[in-house]
């Protein structure tokens, strides 16, 4: 005898809404990490940080993401300008320029025309922070290191963190 045949109906897999609910329990960042990370977009300041993720341990000193950016255009014009032809030098800066300079500039313009004493507009920023920024960063590969100079680290990726390097 089956279970068609004796009445009873297959049994059904769960819904696609109980399914979203639990997929994937550290969706969000975790807020302290978060705030860490607007804090260092706006004043511009960090300190030593060590992040755990599936990678593996990754340390460095947290800096804000428009520092971020313009460290990154820095060291990609430094290398366009040791290209000989002409024409592959212009199109390296051009590159340099278009994805990380120009963001830096966009950044910086930010920053300096926000408005700090709109508290809801400082507690909407902190909640969309979905990345934080580290130089000097490395990352630990059970006993291998890894430099890895600027590194950005998507915040839900972080399953723990603590102060400090481990340098």
């Amino acid at each position: 005898m089956t279970e068609h045949d004796s009445g009873q109906s297959p049994p059904q897999p769960p819904s696609y809404d109980d399914l979203q609910k639990t997929a994937d329990w550290f969706a969000e960042p975790d807020p302290s990490l978060q705030s860490i990370a607007d804090f260092a977009n706006r004043a511009r300041a960090g300190f030593g940080i060590t992040l755990l993720t599936a990678a593996g341990a990754i340390s460095g000193s947290v800096i804000a993401r428009e520092d971020f950016y313009a460290g990154l255009a820095h060291l990609f014009r430094a290398s366009a300008e040791e290209v000989e032809d002409k024409a592959k030098r212009e199109v390296s800066l051009s590159t340099a320029d278009l994805f990380f300079g120009t963001p830096a500039q966009q950044m910086r313009e930010e920053r300096e025309n926000d408005d700090s004493k709109d508290d809801v507009a400082l507690i909407n920023q902190e909640q969309l922070t979905r990345f934080i920024h580290l130089e000097n960063a490395f990352i630990l590969q059970g006993p291998t290191r890894h430099n890895l100079g600027f590194f950005r680290v998507q915040l839900s990726h972080v399953s723990a963190w603590t102060l400090g390097t481990l340098d």
